[in-house]
């Protein structure tokens, strides 16, 4: 497989991807046809980009695609817990996490020190990040396998209600990164519940973000196509769910968008509430797999996806 071949494939690939944010890449030519270089075009305020700051941009790209098949599906060491300021950006790992899972295509690490257990996830899927922002990400904690009476324990967060999920979704098809600002502080005012059920001493509630039982939960976007979730639980009321060698059994899940909590716009107007016909097209598309490129099928939208795994506490 040749040079050229494998530089020519991964530009169609960056291509496809950032068509996705109104940009195009356009091919410069030299006499007889050779390719001299690309440009990059933002049909929106019609910036520029040329070769040489497409290279950086590929690099990174491909970086990012090489470390998600270096990591292993699950996380399987202990960490000790840096300082780690619940705030939606992973500065404190420098992007750089345990483990990716390709079943949800989230980046993630377990973490934790005396007092608190830290989950940090990431997403790098303008798809995955519209299902997470639709349905928000579910934790579970199991009972040890020794316990005869299985126990679970919920901690939900980042569902956005229908409202929330247009405003946002129209505020990101402006890629200036003036408005990445605009829409975190627009993520940050619809995230302000986390909801939990089964938690060892706390009643099952929706819980503020501005609480005094040491529960903080915070996500952010960090540009279109990076969305990390920070959470940090108490281990006190989880500790129902840890066995005697420390071993904690979680389960990770991007939980689907109910399509009876979708808006649809049809001939450029919104639908809060679908009409009959509307839901019928919906209905026959959730048995379907279409799907356009760099987006989820319909199907895959509204369906949950997860994982499982054991964390053992690090000391």
């Amino acid at each position: 497989m040749s040079l050229a071949f494998v530089q020519r494939a991964l530009m169609e690939r960056v291509a496809t991807r950032l068509k996705e944010e109104f940009w195009t890449l356009e091919p410069v030519q030299e006499v007889k046809n050779k390719t001299k270089g690309y440009s990059l075009r933002n049909s929106l305020n019609s910036k520029i980009m040329t070769t040489k700051n497409i290279v950086t941009l590929l690099c990174l790209c491909f970086s990012m695609h090489l470390n998600a098949q270096k990591l292993p599906d699950h996380q399987s060491l202990s960490v000790v817990s840096p300082a780690i300021k619940i705030d939606g950006i992973a500065n404190e790992w420098d992007n750089k996490f345990e483990a990716y899972n390709k079943a949800t295509s989230l980046f993630y690490t377990i973490s934790n020190n005396v007092e608190n257990l830290y989950f940090t996830i990431q997403a790098r899927d303008r798809a995955i990040i519209d299902k997470i922002i639709g349905g928000g990400i579910t934790l579970t904690f199991t009972s040890p396998k020794s316990v005869k009476e299985k126990k679970i324990a919920t901690i939900t967060f980042s569902a956005l209600s229908i409202s929330s999920r247009m405003s946002i979704g129209l505020s990101r098809n402006d890629t200036s990164a003036a408005n990445i600002a605009k829409v975190n502080k627009e993520l940050a005012s619809a995230t302000k519940e986390i909801k939990l059920a089964g938690l060892f001493s706390l009643q099952d509630t929706l819980l503020s973000i501005y609480n005094n039982v040491g529960i903080m939960a915070a996500a952010r976007l960090t540009d279109y196509h990076t969305y990390t979730y920070e959470l940090c639980v108490p281990i006190k009321y989880i500790s129902p769910f840890i066995d005697r060698k420390s071993k904690l059994s979680y389960k990770v899940q991007v939980n689907g968008v109910n399509s009876n909590n979708m808006a649809v716009i049809v001939n450029g107007k919104t639908q809060q509430t679908p009409s009959e016909e509307t839901m019928a097209i919906i209905n026959s598309l959730l048995t379907s797999d279409v799907s356009s490129k760099g987006s989820l099928s319909l199907r895959d939208f509204t369906s949950p996806t997860n994982f499982s795994g054991e964390y053992t506490l690090a000391k």
